[in-house]
């Protein structure tokens, strides 16, 4: 029997080369399991499509 490489034994048994794919992305500010992570100008985290909310600019600009 052959021993193959523990990376090649992962990509058969799931089809991802390590376990770090099999988990779900979290957002680093709420915690949550997210599928978008929104980044500032930066190119730092700010939250994700679950923490952040949308809101009409003009609106915004008239509560000032």
């Amino acid at each position: 029997m052959i021993d193959t490489d523990p990376t090649i034994r992962m990509i058969e048994a799931t089809g991802y080369p390590s376990a770090r794919y099999l988990r779900e992305p979290r957002c680093p500010i709420c915690g949550d399991e997210c599928e978008i992570l929104y980044k500032d100008i930066n190119n730092e985290v700010c939250g994700c499509d679950r923490c952040i909310t949308t809101a009409d600019a003009c609106e915004e600009m008239q509560d000032e």
